[in-house]
């Protein structure tokens, strides 16, 4: 926390709003990336989160992704009717 006054007076569930804004800026990021990029997704994404949640008086020095790769997903249901 770098500014305790707004962390304290804007924040409602603080642990809550920081993991859903993060979240979103992850989704937002990885929609928009090129694989095979110059650009290191973890930097992207720290710097992002960081410009986002400062308003709120809460510093982010780094996020990292633990496990990231192309999947191919399968849809095994379907609406078909019969």
């Amino acid at each position: 926390v770098s500014d305790c006054k707004k962390y304290l007076m804007t924040v409602n569930s603080a642990k809550d709003v920081l993991v859903d804004t993060v979240q979103g800026v992850i989704r937002e990021i990885i929609e928009d990336y090129t694989w095979g990029s110059d650009i290191e997704l973890n930097d992207l994404i720290t710097e992002k989160s960081a410009s986002v949640v400062e308003v709120w008086g809460i510093k982010v020095e780094s996020v990292t992704l633990t496990d990231f790769g192309i999947i191919r997903t399968y849809r095994l249901m379907s609406d078909l009717k019969l």
